[in-house]
């Protein structure tokens, strides 16, 4: 009998030698993985494998409504700034990627804290980093470093101009506009209303006045008694003493308060105590409505 046939008629040499080919194939595979080519179009490969898959596994701590350590993963730019822990990619290096390093569980910081990525979606964010970290419709720069001073440019930001007292409209500006000036404020409405050929509307009835200053001031219609009131107040204050009255009222804080509560995002459910994790919550709300209704 030959070598050969000995060895297939032997039935271990057999499995050896299926055992031997498929290492072989997973080995080659695996080769093959490693050194795939750059995606053919960064961006669709971006839009069909990085992004659902940052979505799906990061957005929800990490990104414009939660930002936990500081970090969110909805913009290059912000991965590129990074958190607490720093920059969280190295566009070009994913080993030295810290987005790399935390979702393959090779840092002390493990993420996602639900369960961990596999292998091909690790794969797929290396090979994006790897890429250049494309991200369509982003300049593919990182964020200019700040040296503590503002740039010419940035003071001239309207919020940073001193306060100054504009120039009324004079009298000869305003004087063939046919409209009825009681308040500084008047003449400037006036001139901007000319400028768009927008006639100016009759004066508003007591009644309709106000229900736009209840509700404006406090989000609440008028009583009957506050409305017979004002309409029975013949006093040429008599609108002032209505606007004075319900800027003291606890509904306008509660009113004006709200605006600033939705700019930094609050939000309780029961009110009081029982909101976790943060139970005095309800604490910020009402410093913010006591400071508006003092003026702070």
């Amino acid at each position: 009998m030959l070598l050969t046939e000995r060895r297939i008629a032997d039935p271990a040499i057999g499995r050896r030698r299926v055992a031997w080919i498929v290492l072989c194939a997973l080995i080659g595979n695996q080769a093959v993985t490693v050194a795939a080519p750059p995606p053919a179009d960064p961006g669709e490969f971006f839009e069909s494998q990085v992004r659902p898959l940052l979505v799906d596994t990061c957005f929800k701590c990490h990104s414009d409504k939660k930002a936990e350590s500081s970090l969110r993963v909805d913009s290059r730019a912000a991965l590129m700034q990074g958190g607490d822990n720093g920059p969280a990619i190295n566009p070009g290096n994913p080993k030295q990627s810290l987005l790399i390093q935390v979702v393959s569980h090779q840092a002390d910081i493990e993420m996602p804290p639900d369960g961990e990525l596999t292998g091909d979606q690790v794969a797929v964010l290396e090979k994006w980093i790897e890429a250049g970290a494309p991200w369509p419709g982003e300049v593919a720069t990182a964020p200019r470093a700040r040296s503590g001073e503002p740039t010419d440019e940035e003071r001239k930001f309207w919020s940073f101009q001193p306060i100054a007292d504009p120039l009324v409209p004079t009298a000869s500006q305003i004087s063939n506009l046919k409209f009825e000036i009681g308040h500084p404020i008047d003449a400037f409405i006036a001139v901007k209303l000319a400028a768009k050929g927008i006639s100016q509307v009759a004066p508003a009835d007591k009644h309709p006045l106000l229900r736009r200053a209840t509700f404006d001031l406090t989000g609440m219609p008028p009583t009957p008694g506050e409305i017979e009131a004002f309409v029975d107040d013949s006093s040429p204050d008599a609108l002032a003493k209505v606007v004075d009255r319900l800027l003291a009222s606890p509904a306008y804080g509660e009113r004006w308060g709200r605006h600033w509560l939705d700019v930094v995002r609050y939000a309780d459910t029961a009110g009081e105590t029982a909101d976790y994790p943060v139970r005095e919550a309800w604490k910020y709300r009402n410093y913010v409505i006591k400071s508006f209704n003092d003026d702070k």
